[in-house]
């Protein structure tokens, strides 16, 4: 009786010590999806914003969706050619697709 109730005991501990990791786990995976919708329809409010394409651009790269990220960054590149955030993360993006022309066009504009 008394290592079945030790069982019992162990059993449940793991499972209260599981559950909150299980929890955070969910949290953080969903957390940047969410953050970059907030994004995205801030961008749909006002698409000619190099703020908001920054950010969207910014958020794509920090999900390393870099393909997503690159013709963001480059509209907003565009948009403002003085943009040093845009062309340095237009150019990071770039050279993640092997792309070191643009990526050495972004860094020099």
């Amino acid at each position: 009786m008394r290592r079945s109730a030790r069982a019992g005991l162990t059993f449940m501990l793991a499972a209260l010590v599981a559950t909150p990791v299980a929890v955070r786990a969910q949290a953080v995976t969903t957390t940047p999806n969410r953050a970059l919708a907030k994004l995205q329809e801030k961008l749909a409010a006002n698409p000619t914003s190099v703020a908001a394409l920054r950010a969207v651009g910014l958020k794509l790269y920090e999900l390393k969706r870099f393909a997503e990220s690159r013709p963001v960054l480059e509209q907003a590149r565009q948009l403002d050619p003085k943009c040093g955030i845009c062309s340095l993360y237009a150019g990071l993006a770039a050279e993640e697709a092997k792309d070191f022309t643009a990526a050495k066009a972004a860094y020099t504009a």
